[in-house]
């Protein structure tokens, strides 16, 4: 089984001689402002948590960032809304995800592991 990664690379603009807190608010930035980019990681990890779950759009934010050198990892949140008709059950929680990213040049390099959802049947 071969492990899928989503890849993702941003152009960033940040000056060497920034303030470190600008270049953290900026890599926030580029990511709630890229949201779409990310759609494929959250909607599989929103479905391990229930089968039926939809990553709610624009609900991704930034917790924080660790950064050392020119490697880091943001931890984000983002909500999903699960509805379940034939219970007329509407469902709905937070997912707390952890990301590498990697600034090499201009640009923030996301390599991001997208989770295997194969099925088995139990029968």
């Amino acid at each position: 089984m071969n492990e899928e990664l989503l890849h993702i690379e941003l152009e960033i603009y940040y000056d060497i001689n920034d303030d470190k807190d600008v270049l953290l608010q900026n890599i926030s930035d580029i990511i709630v402002d890229n949201e779409t980019e990310f759609y494929k990681r959250m909607h599989k990890i929103c479905i391990q948590y229930n089968d039926r779950a939809n990553f709610l759009e624009e609900s991704l934010e930034v917790q924080d960032i660790n950064l050392e050198n020119s490697e880091g990892i943001v931890e984000v949140s983002y909500d999903f809304d699960a509805y379940h008709g034939c219970k007329d059950i509407d469902q709905g929680d937070t997912v707390t995800d952890e990301w590498s990213f990697k600034l090499i040049g201009k640009s923030i390099i996301f390599d991001i592991k997208i989770p295997d959802l194969e099925r088995e049947d139990e029968i």
